[in-house]
């Protein structure tokens, strides 16, 4: 039987914790603000029918944003449609959506206030950390979604990691940002739940019962690709924790590709 423990981050809600000044959309550029209407406008343009858009789903032939994730996730809570999965067209077009990094476009945009780029990628990470549960919670039925849940804990990783590098950019626009306290414990919620989050990843590597080799390729490559980021995040307690665990983990993959991966890891925590 599939625990959550196993696969699942633990849910942050990163909308509570972070103590910014004015993360108000309304301090977004006029430019965002009207990226946002014209992506909003061509969610029905030429967009086929299914049964995700019927449900309000947004259109999944552009880039989302923050409201975008929210709104999927709002709309699949309800019940009114089942969750997307990779067997159907309409499910794929979804999920494909909600893991692209093109999404990650607005957050990298450095023409749009930071506070309004914090505050998009954490709706994003919130929002896709609830569509992460409703997966677990089919596993835990017996139904085969390691496919899925594979493709939103790597996207949760790099979305978390985009959450790190936008907040870093923040904190340095902020004068004697570490002799403010609220703010400095902001940073430390932020960099706890990321902790968590790459801690929820490793231990899925363990999961042969339910995910397949190419899972944990594909976990490995987004681990390894997001680690430069998490590692700043780390405590000195956790890289010591999380480099044994790698060697561990190290002896349980026989593919070139995924044993150069946990070795990628392993020399970036010597390199700090």
């Amino acid at each position: 039987m599939l625990k959550a423990k196993s696969h699942r981050p633990r849910s942050t809600d990163f909308s509570e914790i972070l103590e910014l000044d004015s993360l108000s959309v309304r301090r977004m550029s006029a430019a965002a603000v009207i990226a946002l209407t014209a992506s909003l406008i061509s969610d029905f343009a030429g967009a086929e029918s299914n049964v995700y858009l019927e449900a309000g789903v947004p259109a999944t032939n552009r880039e989302w944003t923050g409201p975008d994730y929210a709104r999927t996730s709002e709309v699949l809570a309800s019940g009114n449609v089942v969750l997307p999965t990779y067997d159907n067209e309409a499910g794929k077009a979804v999920l494909d959506r909600l893991t692209s990094t093109e999404n990650f476009a607005l957050a990298k945009e450095h023409t749009i206030a930071v506070e309004a780029r914090i505050n998009d990628s954490v709706m994003m990470l919130t929002a896709t950390n609830a569509l992460l549960k409703q997966y677990l919670a089919l596993a835990q039925k017996g139904e085969r979604v390691n496919r899925e849940l594979t493709e939103l804990l790597v996207f949760v990783l790099r979305n978390a990691a985009v959450v790190l590098t936008v907040f870093d950019e923040y904190a340095a626009t902020i004068p004697d940002f570490d002799n403010q306290p609220t703010r400095v414990e902001g940073r430390w919620k932020i960099r706890a739940g990321a902790v968590t989050m790459f801690s929820g990843a490793e231990v899925s590597l363990s999961e042969a019962h339910f995910y397949t080799e190419e899972d944990f390729s594909r976990m490995l490559q987004g681990m390894a690709d997001t680690f430069p980021t998490f590692n700043k995040a780390f405590t000195p307690e956790f890289r010591e924790e999380i480099r044994i665990k790698l060697n561990e983990d190290k002896g349980r993959f026989k593919k070139a590709e995924d044993i150069a991966n946990v070795e990628r890891m392993l020399r970036e925590l010597d390199s700090n």
